[in-house]
């Protein structure tokens, strides 16, 4: 009866230092630094609200970069990282004025970003061949890096010849 007194208790001990290290893996796993960056094609109408929408739509390239860690991050300026290295570069940064960097992101918190997708073809995927690819990047400000799913170039004409139709 002794022994089994004694696998028990060493059962048990077993049990719980198992599960004691399970929640301090979660625990970590949760408070890490977590942005999801997601990438999608849309359309913005130009001209006053009586216009037909057909004539006046503008496509986009949407940005969302949502914080589902459990902590405030700060993101530095958003920019594109390209397949194939265009006069010596790969990373591309859109410049706006109306915005300033580092930006405070809360859990649960939302940052859309909106980018011409006619003059991004002008000015960067014109110089891309049809199989490259491009994705878009943030990084924090402890250096860590977040980036989306690439898209293929030849998928983004497409979306643009659409439009030209």
């Amino acid at each position: 009866m002794n022994d089994i007194t004694k696998l028990v208790a060493l059962y048990g001990a077993l049990i719980s230092t198992v599960a004691l290290l399970w929640n301090i893996i979660s625990a970590i796993r949760k408070s890490r630094a977590k942005l999801k960056v997601r990438t999608s094609f849309g359309f913005r109408f130009v001209g006053d609200r009586f216009a037909t929408p057909l004539s006046n739509q503008k496509p986009t390239l949407n940005v969302v970069i949502t914080n589902t860690g459990s902590t405030t991050r700060y993101i530095n300026r958003p920019f594109f990282e390209v397949s194939r290295k265009i006069e010596g570069e790969s990373a591309f940064e859109t410049l706006t004025t109306e915005e300033t960097f580092p930006t405070k992101i809360e859990p649960g918190e939302v940052y859309r970003k909106t980018f011409d997708l006619e003059s991004l073809d002008r000015e960067l995927f014109a110089k891309l061949r049809d199989k490259d690819s491009m994705a878009f990047v943030v990084t924090d400000t402890l250096g860590k890096k977040f980036i989306s799913k690439p898209l293929k170039i030849c998928s983004i004409k497409k979306y643009l010849a659409a439009f030209s139709e």
